[in-house]
């Protein structure tokens, strides 16, 4: 009866409503121990809470080392491991393929590759401005100019230029439009800007007549004869 009363103590019934959160931690716990490739480390604060799950690590002691104190300087320098830049380029990249843009520029940076890092900055900058755009007009402009400044630096031109469109800054755009030989998109821009000299010049460059003259009229760069 007294080893009855505490099993019954020690393993509760299930009660859905105590034991729900506990479950989905468990779940959380079962997937970090199951992902781990090289080493796996658990920290806990309550010894007396943790000495069950401690007397069945304690019996693993080939797989597991338990360790009373995080200053075991030992222990620390036979399990650490610090990754490769090549490691965090690669953890980058699958970061960046799903469009994590800040988390991949955080590991760029640790594999030193600064313009990748900035090429995902820009890019965040760009996501902010189309998520703002019907919310906050002027939020949303600023964050597509920072993001062409970003652009541009990294020489990145044709990006830019659109970034600049979308932040409406046209003179900016028309000049990384010419220097990207889009010379109609530059055109347009400088069209945009009140620049119709070297609209019409854009223009010109790939025969697009029409809004070449439309560029002449648009800035009365013409002779009535």
């Amino acid at each position: 009866d007294l080893k009855a009363s505490e099993a019954t103590e020690r393993y509760p019934d299930f009660d859905p409503l105590k034991h729900d959160s506990l479950c989905m931690e468990l779940k959380q716990l079962y997937v970090s121990a199951t992902r781990a490739r090289q080493h796996l480390w658990f920290f806990e604060e309550c010894v007396e809470g943790a000495k069950p799950m401690l007397d069945v690590l304690n019996s693993s002691k080939e797989l597991v080392r338990v360790t009373d104190t995080i200053n075991d300087s030992e222990m620390i320098r036979s399990i650490s491991r610090s990754s490769t830049k090549k490691e965090w380029a690669a953890a980058a990249h699958n970061l960046l393929a799903r469009e994590l843009y800040l988390e991949a520029k955080i590991l760029f940076e640790k594999a030193d590759d600064q313009k990748r890092s900035q090429f995902c900055e820009a890019m965040h900058e760009v996501r902010q401005g189309e998520d703002h755009i019907t919310k906050n007009r002027k939020v949303a402009l600023s964050a597509f100019k920072r993001a062409g400044e970003i652009f541009e630096k990294i020489e990145l031109l044709e990006k830019a230029a659109d970034a600049f469109w979308k932040a409406e800054e046209y003179a900016l755009a028309a000049d990384a439009f010419t220097r990207s030989n889009q010379h109609a998109r530059a055109g347009e821009a400088y069209l945009k800007c009140g620049e119709y000299e070297k609209a019409f010049s854009q223009f010109c460059i790939v025969k697009d007549i029409e809004n070449a003259f439309e560029s002449l009229y648009a800035g009365m760069l013409y002779i009535c004869l």
